[in-house]
């Protein structure tokens, strides 16, 4: 990657990220994210402000969309991986408008965290 991240990122839900293309692959690094009661990913995942996130998305073919994401977060075990593809829609077809409320669900346990307080 060219760009270093800032040397006192302020933090953010998303984090402060910076991507590079590496030949066909989008790739981003993330770091500064907000300590809050959310997922990193739509498995329920958890985050940290401490996380490191390095995705990579990919186009396999012109009908799907590829994101393989490692999420290291300090006092964990194992890092988390996460992967999706999703399809093209057909023409005519609509993203329809979705709400996550904040702080609607709790947490799953998470097996392999040494700190569950995160």
């Amino acid at each position: 990657m060219g760009r270093k991240h800032s040397e006192d990122p302020d933090p953010s839900l998303l984090g402060e990220e910076i991507g590079a293309w590496n030949g066909d692959t989008f790739v981003i690094d993330s770091i500064a994210f907000k300590e809050k009661k959310t997922w990193a990913d739509e498995n329920g995942d958890p985050h940290s402000d401490q996380q490191s996130v390095l995705e990579r998305w990919t186009r396999p073919d012109i009908g799907h969309l590829h994101v393989e994401m490692v999420s290291q977060i300090p006092n964990f075990t194992r890092a988390i991986h996460y992967q999706r593809t999703w399809l093209l829609g057909k023409p005519g077809d609509e993203v329809h408008e979705y709400s996550c409320a904040e702080d609607n669900v709790g947490p799953p346990p998470w097996p392999w965290a040494r700190d569950q307080s995160v």
